[in-house]
């Protein structure tokens, strides 16, 4: 495993009505079951969507608009309040004050976008997730080439300069070894099978 790409909640940029998580949670409040949150059905942001609202209570309504693409332009339009996606998709919209990102879905605070806070200091319970980037070999592949293989790649990792490319795309560098991200895969469908669980009720 090399990465994480840590997904953002964001709403529209300039001119919108809501600055903050806590602005769109108190919507939601106001119109409990009306304040719509794009995703795309089976995605990801899905599962993402469904553990924020179970972590914050918050009454909003998972509206499938399709890819990153229709949920960017969903918010930028106007149609729907607000989206999960990865942060690396959000950013160039960002940057252009398209859509702000008013939280991001992971343990502490991103290097490069230190003024936004985590979803955990915004309602006091930490929701993190993000897709992961991972090499994957044949399974007849010899031990001691992915050793030689990990070990390369966690040297590029720590390239001051590699690691600088990766922040200016929105990319959290998050290396583990074969082991490291067999234990990952498990931990992270174990969660997605509790997550799946309280959508199946909906």
């Amino acid at each position: 495993m090399i990465a994480k790409l840590v997904l953002g909640l964001a709403v529209r940029g300039d001119g919108g009505d809501l600055e903050t998580l806590g602005a769109l949670n108190a919507q939601a409040s106001d119109s409990p079951g009306d304040v719509g949150m794009a995703i795309g059905l089976g995605t990801l942001a899905q599962f993402a969507g469904q553990a924020y609202i179970n972590e914050s209570g918050a009454d909003l309504r998972l509206v499938n608009v399709g890819d990153g693409a229709a949920k960017l332009a969903s918010v930028i339009g106007g149609h729907v309040p607000a989206t999960i996606a990865p942060v690396a998709g959000l950013m160039g919209a960002h940057r252009g004050n398209q859509v702000k990102i008013v939280a991001v879905m992971h343990d502490e605070r991103l290097d490069f976008l230190p003024d936004v806070p985590t979803v955990g200091e915004e309602i006091g319970a930490d929701v993190a997730m993000a897709n992961s980037l991972a090499f994957v070999v044949p399974p007849e592949t010899p031990e001691s080439v992915i050793d030689t293989f990990c070990s390369a790649v966690k040297e590029a990792g720590e390239n001051p300069e590699f690691a600088k490319k990766m922040y200016s795309l929105g990319v959290t560098w998050s290396y583990r070894d074969a082991d490291g991200l067999t234990d990952y895969i498990r931990e992270t469908e174990a969660a997605m099978s509790d997550i799946g669980a309280s959508l199946k009720e909906k």
